[in-house]
């Protein structure tokens, strides 16, 4: 359980469409390029969240995970 709110206005992506956002949509927008950094401090919060959710169930037992994750920053090969 977390306190986060589950989804967020969109005052910050003038280039989607979607009028709010959820975790996973959050976590997409960063994932293909949007700068994790632009994102408001409550949105920030809710991919870190997903992220550590998301890395829970994806990868392997033992594997370190660290966020933002390489696919965060702009070297990220698409």
């Amino acid at each position: 359980a977390t306190s986060t709110s589950k989804r967020i206005k969109n005052t910050f992506a003038p280039d989607c469409d979607n009028e709010y956002f959820v975790p996973a949509t959050l976590f997409s927008l960063c994932k293909y390029g949007f700068p994790f950094e632009k994102l408001p401090k409550e949105a920030k919060k809710m991919v870190e969240e997903y992220s550590d959710e998301y890395y829970k169930r994806c990868t392997k037992t033992g594997e370190k995970t660290k966020f933002p994750s390489p696919m965060f920053t702009p070297e990220a090969i698409l």
